[in-house]
């Protein structure tokens, strides 16, 4: 048993190794049905460098294909309320006639009888007819004409008769061409908020994307890590609060609350028990981005995080962190690093101290404190000025205080 595991182990990581794109669009296909497992694998495809492209009428198969050597396209099998039956249609007409150029295209081509409404709608929202030169608003209110349009001449053709469009070649007949239209497309996070519900995960873009860093930065555990998480352990994971339920409990009939907080790795349930609701209570908006401190609880292989702070995003640093780190490498540390440094760390002044960790080469590492005028307010704007001088990686925000090797020592280069 144990040596059958071992070769199917070996065989799999060789082929990841070497055959990354292959490898990944198979087992992407193999979980089509597994949501919360297709989040998993195509975080681990982002993070081998390798590019996931959105479903596409023009483009996709029922399921995830390879395009080259870096990227993989999402298959039409993904899209909710897409059967097997309308791909089939849809990828025959796409053989038979071209490439759709126009949601009154794909309407007049695909069959009708199994591309209805509520299919062709949810391709415009998951972006699956984006090829076709409109915004996914234009196409939404053009979906209705070409329905009816596209029926009626369905209709004919069963009874034998032939339209005047019909003889016309693809180009020339009405619709077969993508007319711009002035319509205001969605905003952006209306765009996203329906590939989520359509498809189970984001491909476009994350609404969390602008915060990633801070979220990482303050983070003690994402919402797959807690998976690996004992039962009690004390953890901060930042998101998204999707889904927000306040109730009573059956047997006291006090307030509480059950959240759903999404991260940029998935989602995790947050309870809100009624001792703790009152202080939550305020911070439980819909769509707010939030750090929740809290205990992890384990029930059924699927953990839930017990709330016990729940802290928003513009607050996060200055509440969570009790110090600030920053990673400085000796050679290249030149005096006017450290007058930027001084000039940056003067304007956010607060109570968080801050720590320099010098990296000696060949003589591993060194932690000096500054002296007690550079304490500072670690919000999100300081935090990317930092970021963008020294690099995210050399940000590290402490949740406990450290005791440095030197006190003070930089005051005559920074004071």
């Amino acid at each position: 048993h144990s040596a059958a595991y071992a070769m199917i182990s070996y065989r799999t990581a060789y082929l990841k190794a070497h055959d990354p794109v292959e490898f990944m669009t198979a087992l992407l296909s193999s979980e089509m049905g597994n949501t919360d497992k297709l989040v998993v694998y195509l975080e681990e495809v982002k993070r081998m460098g390798l590019a996931v492209l959105p479903p596409d009428v023009n483009a996709s198969q029922a399921a995830f294909t390879a395009v080259d050597d870096r990227t993989i396209r999402c298959g039409l099998g993904v899209i909710k309320n897409v059967g097997l039956g309308a791909i089939d249609s849809i990828i025959r007409a796409r053989e038979t006639v071209g490439r759709f150029q126009s949601i009154a295209a794909l309407c007049r081509e695909a069959d009708l009888r199994l591309v209805n409404r509520k299919v062709c709608e949810s391709l415009i929202k998951s972006g699956a007819c984006d090829s076709m030169g409109c915004s996914r608003a234009a196409l939404l209110a053009r979906l209705d004409q070409a329905m009816e349009e596209a029926t009626n001449l369905q209709k004919d053709r069963r009874r034998g008769q032939m339209t005047f469009f019909e003889t016309l070649t693809p180009a020339d007949a009405s619709g077969g061409a993508a007319v711009p239209s002035p319509l205001r497309d969605w905003p952006e996070s209306q765009k996203l908020a329906f590939e989520k519900t359509l498809l189970g995960f984001y491909v476009s873009g994350h609404p969390l994307a602008r915060y990633a860093q801070t979220i990482r930065t303050l983070s003690t555990a994402t919402s797959q890590q807690l998976l690996q998480m004992e039962d009690g352990a004390t953890v901060t994971v930042g998101g998204m609060l999707t889904k927000v339920k306040h109730t009573t409990t059956k047997k006291s009939n006090e307030q509480m609350a059950v959240c759903v907080l999404e991260d940029l790795e998935g989602d995790v349930e947050v309870l809100v028990f009624p001792k703790m609701f009152p202080q939550l209570a305020p911070a439980l908006k819909l769509n707010a981005v939030v750090f929740v401190e809290g205990r992890v609880a384990l029930r059924d292989d699927r953990p839930r995080l017990v709330a016990q702070q729940v802290v928003p995003l513009e607050q996060g640093a200055s509440r969570l962190a009790q110090a600030l780190e920053l990673v400085l490498r000796t050679p290249g540390m030149e005096r006017q690093l450290l007058e930027r440094l001084k000039e940056i760390l003067a304007r956010f002044q607060g109570s968080v101290p801050v720590y320099f960790r010098l990296e000696l080469p060949g003589e591993g590492s060194m932690q000096l404190r500054l002296a007690e005028g550079f304490r500072v307010e670690p919000r999100p704007e300081l935090l990317d000025e930092l970021g963008q001088l020294l690099g995210w990686e050399a940000i590290v925000l402490k949740r406990q205080l450290a005791r440095p090797r030197l006190d003070k020592p930089l005051e005559r280069v920074l004071g």
